[in-house]
């Protein structure tokens, strides 16, 4: 329960607004809901791990930060830099974007190797973390430009009141 505080006020630090900075947990919900629900789907087929779900969430928290705070301190200095949201979507996917999606592609190749080990609980933890890094990277790409494109400028809000402390 202590973690959840500190990494929030670190996320405020580290993004500089309110609203930035619930956009990683936004991320990571996304993440968690969909491959919890891919681990339980192929828990019908398969013995899953109970350690899939708990690999999965850590990776999905780390990877939804880092892409979170990469593709949107992109945005921002582009909203303040006077783009207009569209274009600043576009400029920031064809850039961060580009750099977060070869960065999850290489950790789910990198991730793959894993399951070649003969320990099922391994392998399972391997797919746990997979499915997550999979679907934070697509949240990562879909749903937070859409996101970032309706907030515009508002991607700052909270900024003021954070200043004033």
């Amino acid at each position: 329960m202590f973690f959840r505080p500190v990494t929030l006020a670190i996320m405020v630090l580290a993004f500089g607004s309110l609203v930035a900075a619930g956009l990683p947990l936004l991320l990571t919900l996304t993440g968690l809901v969909a491959s919890a629900g891919g681990l339980v789907l192929l828990n019908h087929v398969t013995l899953i791990s109970v350690w899939a779900m708990n690999s999965a969430m850590m990776f999905a928290l780390a990877l939804g930060i880092d892409s979170a705070l990469f593709v949107v301190s992109s945005f921002g200095d582009a909203i303040r830099g006077g783009t207009s949201p569209r274009t600043a979507v576009a400029v920031t996917m064809g850039t961060a974007g580009k750099a977060v999606l070869l960065s999850g592609l290489t950790v789910l190749v990198s991730l793959s190797a894993v399951l070649v080990v003969p320990a099922p609980a391994v392998r399972t933890m391997a797919v746990g973390i997979m499915f997550a890094v999979a679907f934070v990277l697509l949240a990562t790409l879909t749903l937070l430009p859409a996101v970032l494109g309706a907030l515009g400028s508002k991607v700052d809000a909270g900024l003021a009141q954070l200043r004033a402390l």
